[in-house]
Protein backbone atom coordinates (compact mmCIF):
# COMPACT_ATOMS: atom_id res chain seq x y z
CA UNK A 1 0.00 0.00 0.00
CA UNK A 2 1.38 3.79 -1.01
CA UNK A 3 1.87 6.08 1.82
CA UNK A 4 0.93 9.18 2.08
CA UNK A 5 2.49 12.14 3.52
CA UNK A 6 0.18 15.24 4.78
CA UNK A 7 2.42 18.48 4.39
CA UNK A 8 1.59 22.08 4.90
CA UNK A 9 3.83 25.14 5.65
CA UNK A 10 3.60 28.17 7.37
CA UNK A 11 4.61 32.17 7.61
CA UNK A 12 5.80 34.52 9.81
CA UNK A 13 2.52 36.87 9.00
CA UNK A 14 -0.16 33.83 8.59
CA UNK A 15 0.63 31.23 10.76
CA UNK A 16 -1.93 31.97 13.36
CA UNK A 17 -4.40 31.77 11.30
CA UNK A 18 -2.86 28.51 9.89
CA UNK A 19 -2.35 27.01 13.20
CA UNK A 20 -5.52 28.50 15.34
CA UNK A 21 -8.31 27.50 12.28
CA UNK A 22 -7.20 26.37 9.48
CA UNK A 23 -4.84 23.12 10.21
CA UNK A 24 -7.87 21.12 11.60
CA UNK A 25 -9.85 22.25 8.88
CA UNK A 26 -7.68 20.70 6.58
CA UNK A 27 -7.58 17.48 8.51
CA UNK A 28 -10.78 17.18 9.01
CA UNK A 29 -11.66 16.76 5.16
CA UNK A 30 -10.23 13.66 5.25
CA UNK A 31 -11.14 11.40 7.89
CA UNK A 32 -10.34 8.18 5.81
CA UNK A 33 -7.34 8.72 5.04
CA UNK A 34 -4.12 7.75 6.58
CA UNK A 35 -1.33 9.72 6.42
CA UNK A 36 2.08 7.85 7.13
CA UNK A 37 3.82 11.40 8.16
CA UNK A 38 2.30 15.05 8.65
CA UNK A 39 4.87 17.61 7.83
CA UNK A 40 4.83 21.10 8.61
CA UNK A 41 7.09 23.09 7.32
CA UNK A 42 8.24 26.62 9.14
CA UNK A 43 9.43 29.14 6.33
CA UNK A 44 10.77 32.74 7.58
CA UNK A 45 9.82 32.36 10.95
CA UNK A 46 11.99 31.93 14.49
CA UNK A 47 9.24 29.61 16.63
CA UNK A 48 5.68 28.36 17.20
CA UNK A 49 6.06 27.49 20.77
CA UNK A 50 2.46 28.88 21.76
CA UNK A 51 1.21 26.46 19.28
CA UNK A 52 2.97 23.05 20.68
CA UNK A 53 -0.12 21.29 20.91
CA UNK A 54 -1.97 21.86 18.03
CA UNK A 55 0.82 20.44 16.36
CA UNK A 56 2.05 17.59 18.32
CA UNK A 57 1.17 15.12 15.99
CA UNK A 58 3.51 17.08 13.00
CA UNK A 59 7.12 16.54 12.27
CA UNK A 60 8.09 20.07 12.18
CA UNK A 61 10.80 21.25 10.07
CA UNK A 62 11.95 24.70 9.61
CA UNK A 63 13.20 25.72 6.11
CA UNK A 64 16.21 27.53 7.19
CA UNK A 65 17.82 24.55 8.91
CA UNK A 66 20.11 23.00 6.18
CA UNK A 67 18.41 24.85 3.15
CA UNK A 68 21.65 25.21 1.52
CA UNK A 69 22.24 21.34 1.87
CA UNK A 70 18.70 20.68 0.81
CA UNK A 71 18.94 22.17 -2.49
CA UNK A 72 22.35 20.72 -3.28
CA UNK A 73 21.02 17.18 -2.89
CA UNK A 74 18.72 18.50 -5.75
CA UNK A 75 21.63 20.34 -7.85
CA UNK A 76 20.50 23.86 -6.88
CA UNK A 77 23.05 26.10 -6.26
CA UNK A 78 21.21 28.46 -3.63
CA UNK A 79 23.36 31.53 -4.48
CA UNK A 80 21.21 31.24 -7.44
CA UNK A 81 18.20 32.64 -6.20
CA UNK A 82 17.58 35.74 -4.74
CA UNK A 83 16.32 35.84 -1.26
CA UNK A 84 12.39 36.24 -1.88
CA UNK A 85 12.66 33.51 -4.53
CA UNK A 86 14.48 30.93 -1.80
CA UNK A 87 11.53 32.04 0.97
CA UNK A 88 9.18 31.27 -1.42
CA UNK A 89 10.11 27.75 -2.77
CA UNK A 90 11.98 26.57 0.57
CA UNK A 91 9.40 24.44 2.06
CA UNK A 92 8.71 22.27 -1.23
CA UNK A 93 11.72 21.09 -1.13
CA UNK A 94 12.46 20.43 2.42
CA UNK A 95 9.12 18.33 2.37
CA UNK A 96 10.70 16.51 -0.65
CA UNK A 97 14.10 15.95 0.96
CA UNK A 98 12.86 14.88 4.24
CA UNK A 99 9.76 12.32 3.44
CA UNK A 100 9.36 8.66 3.47
CA UNK A 101 6.88 8.79 1.57
CA UNK A 102 5.62 7.76 -1.58
CA UNK A 103 3.01 10.50 -2.12
CA UNK A 104 2.86 13.95 -0.81
CA UNK A 105 -0.47 15.99 -0.33
CA UNK A 106 0.51 19.59 0.32
CA UNK A 107 -1.88 22.10 1.12
CA UNK A 108 -0.38 25.56 0.77
CA UNK A 109 -2.85 28.06 3.15
CA UNK A 110 -3.99 29.72 0.07
CA UNK A 111 -5.78 26.12 -1.20
CA UNK A 112 -9.44 25.95 -1.42
CA UNK A 113 -10.18 22.47 -0.70
CA UNK A 114 -13.74 22.39 -0.11
CA UNK A 115 -14.47 20.11 -2.90
CA UNK A 116 -12.17 17.45 -1.98
CA UNK A 117 -11.98 14.25 0.34
CA UNK A 118 -10.57 10.88 0.59
CA UNK A 119 -11.83 9.87 -2.60
CA UNK A 120 -9.46 12.93 -4.41
CA UNK A 121 -6.45 11.47 -2.98
CA UNK A 122 -7.29 7.82 -3.36
CA UNK A 123 -8.28 8.89 -7.22
CA UNK A 124 -5.10 10.18 -7.61
CA UNK A 125 -3.17 7.69 -6.37
CA UNK A 126 -4.73 5.37 -8.70
CA UNK A 127 -4.41 7.50 -11.58
CA UNK A 128 -0.56 8.26 -10.83
CA UNK A 129 0.04 4.78 -10.82
CA UNK A 130 -1.36 4.00 -13.74
CA UNK A 131 0.32 7.15 -15.90
CA UNK A 132 3.98 5.73 -15.05
CA UNK A 133 5.42 7.65 -17.52
CA UNK A 134 3.56 10.95 -17.00
CA UNK A 135 3.16 11.22 -12.89
CA UNK A 136 5.47 13.43 -11.72
CA UNK A 137 8.41 11.88 -10.29
CA UNK A 138 11.43 13.54 -8.32
CA UNK A 139 14.96 12.44 -7.94
CA UNK A 140 14.41 10.85 -4.65
CA UNK A 141 11.55 9.02 -5.73
CA UNK A 142 8.93 10.71 -3.77
CA UNK A 143 5.91 11.18 -6.06
CA UNK A 144 3.46 14.24 -5.54
CA UNK A 145 0.02 14.88 -5.47
CA UNK A 146 -0.96 17.89 -7.56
Amino acid sequence: MSTICFQTSCYQKSYRHLLNRQLQVYLNKFPNTLFKEKQLIINNMVDIVNFQEIVKDFIIYYSSNNSTDILNSFGINANEFTKDNINYSIQHFVGVFNTTCDYIFHVSEDCNIDNLDDAFINNCITILEKMIITYVQCLIGVKILI
